[in-house]
């Protein structure tokens, strides 16, 4: 089973759960594909209601999305989701880093999602860089103790998941400059320069965001290219 994240174990909705979010987020499941009730039961062996309810649970968590009367499917992010996510992000992510600089606060949780990270390579699990960022990410976040925010950012993750894991699966960044990113985030934040802070997390999802989309058209020349 899947570890819990608290100490109440996990059930098998859970665990279900996570093994899909796993899928989706290496391609095992790829973007388009449905995703059927009774497709997850049979593969893992489950009633079809726990299956709708793990389905229902990446549905709200951004990692499914499902039309009236339609299977689940992986969505596939088009140039204006990828703007229009990072813009949303943007938008909390410099709050939340001029917030902390007042403070010259920088949350445990982010310093240990660095340890994480820094350890990282090329050829780490992705599943493992992926956690490392958005637990730097997110433990700014909670550490503004504003629980409104926090679930705001949370209701992101979803779809910023699916971002960094394509940025990983394509070798768009390597970790190591996510890591040096990151740190110079820390530092400005801890400084107390607020604006700066803001500044360099700007910079930061904006690498992510053009690397995104340009990987985006490589896609698109790629599939015009092939003979009918």
């Amino acid at each position: 089973m899947i570890a819990s994240r608290s100490s109440v174990p996990p059930t098998t909705v859970d665990a279900v759960a996570e093994r899909l979010r796993e899928q989706v987020l290496t391609e095992e499941i790829p973007p388009g594909v449905q995703v059927t009730e009774s497709l997850v039961a049979s593969r893992f062996g489950i009633a079809r209601p726990t299956a709708r309810a793990a389905i229902d649970r990446l549905v709200q968590e951004g990692l499914f999305r499902r039309s009236a009367h339609a299977s689940a499917r992986v969505p596939q992010l088009t140039a204006t989701d990828i703007n229009d996510l990072y813009f949303a992000r943007g938008c909390i992510d410099r709050e939340v880093a001029r917030g902390l600089a007042d403070r010259r606060t920088v949350p445990p949780q982010a310093h240990a999602a660095l340890v994480d990270l820094l350890a990282a390579t090329n050829q780490s699990p992705l599943l493992d860089i992926v956690a490392a960022d958005i637990n730097f990410h997110r433990a700014l976040t909670d550490g503004l103790g504003s629980t409104r925010l926090t679930s705001l950012y949370n209701s992101l993750m979803g779809e910023v998941r699916l971002c960094m894991a394509q940025v990983q699966s394509k070798g768009l960044l390597t970790p190591r400059s996510i890591y040096d990113e990151h740190v110079i985030i820390a530092s400005e934040i801890a400084s107390g320069n607020s604006e700066r802070a803001a500044e360099v997390v700007t910079t930061h999802l904006e690498h992510a965001r053009v690397a995104l989309l340009k990987n985006l058209e490589n896609q698109d020349a790629q599939t015009s290219a092939r003979p009918d």
